[in-house]
C-alpha cells in the first residue's frame, strides 16, 4: 500500500478478498452462493425438472390407462411377461 492513497489500496484489498472461491456454474453445489450465472443454472434446472416431471408423470398416467392399469394389479401381474406373470 502506498501512503498517497491508503482508501483506494483498501477498497482494492477488500474487492479482492470478496471475489472467494472461483467455480463453475454447472458444478454449483452451494445453495447460498448468490453468484449470478449459478443463481440463473439452478432456477433454471429446478423449473426445466418440474415441468418435465410433471408432464412425463401426465404421459405415463395416460399410457399406463390406455395399457389396462385401470382394470387392476392382477390383470396387469397376468399379462407380465417375467416369471411373476402369466408369461
Amino acid at each position: 500500500m502506498t501512503g498517497k492513497r491508503p482508501q483506494a489500496d483498501r477498497l482494492f484489498i477488500a474487492r479482492a478478498n470478496r471475489k472467494g472461491e472461483k467455480h463453475e456454474y454447472q458444478n454449483c453445489k452451494g445453495d447460498d452462493c448468490k453468484r449470478s450465472a449459478c443463481v440463473a443454472y439452478k432456477t433454471g434446472w429446478r423449473e426445466g425438472y418440474q415441468i418435465g416431471f410433471a408432464e412425463g408423470y401426465d404421459a405415463g398416467y395416460g399410457a399406463g390407462r390406455q395399457a389396462g392399469y385401470g382394470e387392476g394389479f392382477d390383470a396387469g401381474l397376468r399379462s407380465c411377461p417375467g416369471p411373476h406373470g402369466g408369461g
